[in-house]
């Protein structure tokens, strides 16, 4: 049976290269801005993996100067060390960083909604996914704040890749609401491959995916299966990447080869039907 551990070795097999990768999204990050007439990219920066790259990649594209890097942290959550993380990844690329505190202004909605604020035994919140959006809308917000304040013509970037896109693993008009999105079509286990190719610090290489919006929560726990588990199904069984299979067929396959048991791919092909509406746009009567 094949590691899970590290999907290197099955990327390779498909014919997936983290250099060729990197150097397609630098192509099309600097036709898009010379196409739209664009000067500067503002992205959230967490300290974490995919903005990391993300931010890495808009440098290499387009130049630090016209990378603006937005620290937005919430005392009660954030982890010091990934502000610190995000701090030092922004003075090795050249780029300017804006930091705002944003628990003052989730305060502010707690104060005239306290409900969605409610913990119940041992702490845990009673409505830990909506005080989790409204923090991530909080984000969108001062994000768009900063780009139309900028000197020029700018957009917000978007940090999201093709596994959590597929889980809907982001916030509807919160780190979902954005201008372009430049890793949408790379697995998470990809991302890591291109901060090796792009020379990132080993601890955020390494460091576990949490969208920091309440405590201890960790990507894989909440989804409920790893990213190698993910992004073998992903692959194989929505994308087809290799030889195309039957769903069954595919199953077994992942099973096999990989010991991932069906009960997993079917949580991960309902979460993607049951998360279908974040990835179109709202729904309306045909014209008449």
């Amino acid at each position: 049976m094949k590691d899970l551990k590290d999907l290197t070795e099955f990327w390779r097999e498909t014919g997936w290269s983290a250099a060729t990768e990197a150097q397609g999204i630098r192509g099309w990050i600097r036709d898009y801005f010379e196409q739209h007439r664009l000067e500067y990219a503002v992205l959230g920066l967490s300290g974490g993996l995919d903005s990391s790259v993300v931010a890495s990649i808009l440098v290499n594209a387009l130049g630090g100067e016209k990378v603006i890097g937005v620290l937005l942290p919430d005392g009660d959550v954030t982890d010091p060390k990934d502000v610190e993380d995000a701090t030092h990844l922004a003075d090795k690329l050249g780029i300017r960083t804006k930091k705002y505190d944003i628990s003052s202004l989730i305060s502010a909605f707690v104060q005239q909604d306290p409900e969605i604020a409610d913990r119940g035994p041992g702490g845990v919140y009673r409505n830990g996914v909506q005080y989790g959006n409204l923090k991530a809308r909080v984000r969108m917000i001062k994000l768009y704040e900063v780009s139309q304040l900028m000197p020029g013509r700018s957009v917000v970037v978007g940090t999201t890749d093709r596994s959590e896109w597929f889980m809907g693993y982001f916030t509807k008009y919160g780190d979902g609401g954005v201008d372009l999105e430049p890793i949408l079509n790379v697995y998470k286990t990809q991302v890591r491959e291109l901060a090796r190719e792009l020379d990132l610090p080993r601890g955020i290489i390494s460091k576990r995916s949490s969208p920091n919006l309440v405590p201890g929560m960790t990507a894989e726990k909440e989804l409920g299966f790893s990213y190698e588990e993910l992004d073998l199904i992903l692959a194989t069984v929505v994308d087809g990447i290799g030889k195309k299979m039957s769903l069954q067929s595919s199953k077994e396959v992942l099973s096999d080869s990989y010991g991932i048991d069906t009960i997993i791919v079917d949580k991960v092909l309902e979460k993607i039907s049951g998360t279908a509406h974040k990835r179109q746009i709202p729904p309306s009567p045909p014209k008449i």
